[in-house]
């Protein structure tokens, strides 16, 4: 969730990692009377207010979930234990910006989809379905030509680059970024369309 919000909210927590309550509660209010005198300051013009999340004053909770310092996305209610007011989870709109990649090849497509992205050391990585969607009336057309498994690049996951791989024929040539077909792989029939490709860091995974 987004730190700010157009409602002035109260969000009560119970299940957090708290290791020594006491401190920690002080510290939250310490945090809390600074914050306000900020916000008052240099934001008395801004229509949004800072959502506070306040550790419920129970130190005998069973419940406690040891997060560590690991960043939690409040997608549910699993780790908050009630709103109060007006406090509501809401997911907030994209904001179109500039465009990052066209599926604008032959053998991509309008039914391009399924972006798998990763960080590989410098380099992000993204693995995507690739097919096209002919559209006409009372009618839509899906055998253009078969689903494929296309790779792409970053330098900076803004700007990207689809390298010509040479790995499989399309039309008569290998100068695509195809990296896997729907076809026969050992005993399994593999699905090219619907991916969703990681970098296993598992030192005992097989390659294959």
């Amino acid at each position: 969730m987004n730190n700010t919000t157009d409602l002035p909210l109260r969000v009560f927590i119970n299940k957090v990692d708290i290791g020594c309550y006491r401190r920690i509660y002080v510290l939250c209010n310490i945090i809390g009377i600074l914050l306000i005198g900020f916000q008052s300051n240099a934001f008395a013009s801004s229509k949004h207010r800072t959502v506070y999340c306040i550790v419920k004053d129970s130190v005998a909770s069973k419940n406690i979930v040891d997060i560590g310092s690991r960043l939690e996305l409040f997608l549910d209610n699993y780790l908050i234990e009630k709103f109060v007011g007006k406090a509501e989870q809401r997911m907030h709109q994209p904001v179109p910006k500039e465009i990052v990649l066209t599926h604008n090849e032959p053998w991509e497509g309008s039914g391009s989809a399924y972006h798998s992205i990763f960080k590989d050391g410098n380099i992000y990585r993204m693995y995507y379905k690739a097919w096209q969607l002919t559209v006409s009336e009372n009618m839509l057309k899906t055998d253009t030509h078969p689903l494929w498994t296309c790779y792409a690049e970053s330098d900076d996951g803004i700007h990207w680059r689809k390298p010509e791989l040479g790995l499989f024929d399309f039309q008569g040539s290998k100068a695509n970024n195809i990296v896997m077909t729907s076809d026969k792989i050992g005993n399994v029939s593999a699905d090219g369309g619907h991916n969703a490709v990681f970098k296993d860091e598992n030192p005992d995974a097989s390659p294959m």
